[in-house]
């Protein structure tokens, strides 16, 4: 039997401790043996260093917002090392570079994407670069202001993008070092609130998730330049679904044949398969077995899709089908309270 660690980020309004362990099995999915791994307050994303030593969480340090470092103990509890915070909301997106010195966050009530330094013993440095997003689009409840949702690399490394639910727009910045020069913006469809998105591994196709409009955006990816294309939208949910829905997260699998991503509202997840020129169809609608998916995650070895139910503060474990990339639900309703984040530790998402 082969057992996985995975760890879930949470809010802790109310019952949650902070971040929570389990193990999964690779070869069933069957997930098991949730425990507190550290505490801290609203850890809502994660992100794993490169060897798999260090974990990076959001987090709120005496009312100001920040990010919290954690040495990754043998028995997966973690270790507390240090933070940096500053007065206002703490970002909602944390992701690290392959070198395993710099973090990019994104700030969703603030609209900042910030690069920020880590030390060799792992803490955390300073915030070295910080680009502060402008402007609004058609929706004046969501819409009112810039909203940064998301920053990662792509998988060369040599850009970070941005992408802005308030101005729908994704920026591409060239990575300098740890600082971020913007180089493109991609306006897309007004209304639509991109929230997160996914490379392949050549770097040449992106598929953005957007939160209001509940679609993907596949995007060509200019290399060179950091310039975006639009090239297909397809809608995520059941064409009879009347209900009122949060586009959330979105993944792909290790051998680039399915994407899967989730809504909120609907309380599922859509699995697309991938054509050869990276565009998408529909291949499967499946209960999140929870209310409010508001992340999935896939394993390296893509054999197993956990979803971080909100509302019910449950998680649900998936098989993947090697071939055909549909999901078998395996655990339901396991309790990990206020759970909004999945990170396997072998990933480093």
């Amino acid at each position: 039997m082969s057992n996985e660690r995975v760890y879930f980020g949470t809010y802790t309004k109310k019952a949650s401790q902070g971040i929570y362990t389990a193990t999964v099995n690779t070869e069933t999915a069957e997930l098991s043996n949730v425990a507190v791994a550290g505490k801290v307050d609203n850890p809502t994303y994660l992100t794993i260093d490169p060897t798999n030593s260090y974990l990076y969480s959001i987090a709120k340090v005496d009312g100001k917002g920040g990010i919290q470092s954690f040495k990754i103990n043998d028995d997966a509890t973690l270790t507390p090392l240090n933070n940096i915070s500053e007065e206002g909301a703490p970002p909602c997106y944390v992701a690290i570079n392959n070198a395993g010195n710099v973090l990019y966050t994104a700030n969703y009530h603030r609209g900042l994407i910030d690069s920020v330094a880590l030390n060799e013993d792992g803490s955390i440095d300073r915030v070295v670069s910080r680009d502060a997003h402008e402007g609004k689009s058609i929706n004046p409840e969501r819409q009112d202001k810039a909203y940064a949702h998301y920053s990662d690399l792509t998988p060369d490394g040599k850009f970070v993008l941005g992408v802005d639910l308030g101005t729908d727009e994704i920026y591409s910045y060239k990575v300098n070092g740890a600082e971020l020069e913007r180089v493109a913006i991609l306006s897309v469809k007004p209304g639509s609130g991109p929230r997160h998105l996914v490379f392949t591994k050549d770097g040449e196709t992106v598929y953005i998730m957007t939160e209001l409009s509940n679609e993907v955006i596949v995007a060509k990816f200019n290399k060179e330049t950091g310039g975006l294309v639009v090239k297909q939208t397809i809608y995520s949910l059941p064409e009879d679904f009347k209900g009122d829905n949060k586009g959330s997260a979105i993944r792909i699998t290790p051998n680039e044949k399915t994407l899967y991503v989730s809504n909120r509202g609907y309380d599922g997840i859509t699995a697309f398969d991938i054509a050869a020129d990276g565009t998408l169809s529909v291949k499967q609608f499946i209960s999140s077995f929870g209310v409010g998916p508001r992340d999935i995650n896939v394993n390296a070895a893509g054999t197993v899709l956990i979803a971080a139910n909100e509302g019910t503060g449950t998680a649900t474990s998936y098989k993947i089908n090697a071939e055909s990339g549909e999901l078998t639900a395996v655990s339901k309703e396991v309790s990990v309270p206020e759970t909004v984040a999945v990170s396997f530790l072998n990933n480093i998402n």
